[in-house]
């Protein structure tokens, strides 16, 4: 078993991303092992990139978006019939920094034990810290950072996953990502899934990407993006809970408290709404073996 990656890149409408992602990426890794993952694009991006590079660079295609966890579900499964000891999820909206791979493949094989391993996030001009990618940083390495001596790999309970190596083991062993999940907190239903069998989830500071949707997301949120954000907030709220997926639904009214302003609390009855239909699946999802296989052709675990 190999230590170079397969990478996976789920993507939708990535013109204006890829060829910058691409350029920085296979210098580092052979083209072979990549697989573009696209999610129903109108733009003919994904078509561009095999005309620019050619047959080695493997694509799976999507006739609609299905949402990031499916899309990288579908590399996943491409991916473990490889090699390799690790799979790198890539948002497409990102540039590789120049040895950032072998730097994250390095931390991460330093402990048998780490299932996820993130790249440290810049934004993307490169002039700071990613502002979402921040929020998880441990006070650990900003103390370590004051002193001038960061460590190599610090341990977190999360991190999102714009940019992340995944060991085979334990993609084997828990599965991928919920496809449940359109987009957004698909990686923190992953986290808490590692930590609560054993695995380590591992930030490499020296294995930097700079990304750019982190600032999108702070500085303007539309209503896609709140639609799914709440919709993924509910969904995990009714796959963590311990009790049934009944009662989970109905303490899930808790949002809807005059404690959030009315637009929140519209949005929290819109997805409370969504996910009724959805409360077969979620209770099938909760019961679940934490190895679990993916369909291409449903895309459901």
């Amino acid at each position: 078993m190999t230590s170079q990656p397969i990478v996976v890149i789920p993507t939708y409408n990535g013109a204006a991303y890829l060829p910058a992602l691409l350029e920085s990426l296979h210098p580092q890794v052979p083209l072979e092992r990549v697989i573009l993952v696209d999610n129903g694009s109108s733009d003919g991006s994904v078509q561009k990139m095999k005309e620019k590079y050619g047959p080695s660079l493997t694509t799976l295609i999507c006739n609609e978006n299905r949402g990031f966890g499916y899309a990288c579900n579908l590399g996943i499964q491409k991916a473990l019939t490889s090699d390799s000891r690790w799979i790198l999820i890539l948002n497409q909206d990102l540039i590789i920094d120049p040895d950032a791979v072998a730097l994250a493949l390095e931390a991460a094989e330093s402990s048998p034990a780490t299932g996820l391993l993130a790249f440290f996030q810049l934004s993307y001009p490169g002039d700071g810290i990613d502002p979402v990618f921040r929020a998880y940083l441990p006070p650990s390495y900003w103390d370590d950072l004051l002193l001038g001596k960061p460590l190599p790999v610090y341990s977190v309970p999360f991190v999102p996953a714009a940019a992340i190596l995944l060991q085979t083991d334990c993609l084997r062993e828990l599965g991928g990502f919920d496809p449940l999940y359109f987009m957004y907190l698909e990686d923190r239903d992953l986290c808490h899934r590692l930590i609560t069998h054993g695995w380590k989830i591992s930030i490499a500071p020296a294995a930097r990407v700079r990304h750019d949707c982190g600032q999108i997301r702070v500085n303007r949120r539309s209503l896609g993006w709140n639609l799914n954000w709440y919709r993924s907030r509910m969904i995990y709220h009714l796959k963590s809970s311990p009790r049934s997926p009944v009662v989970a639904f109905l303490t899930g009214l808790k949002y809807l408290l005059p404690r959030w302003s009315p637009t929140e609390s519209l949005y929290w009855l819109i997805a409370w709404l969504r996910c009724l239909p959805l409360l077969p699946q979620i209770a099938v999802h909760r019961q679940l073996p934490p190895a679990v296989a993916v369909n291409p052709e449903e895309g459901k675990l």
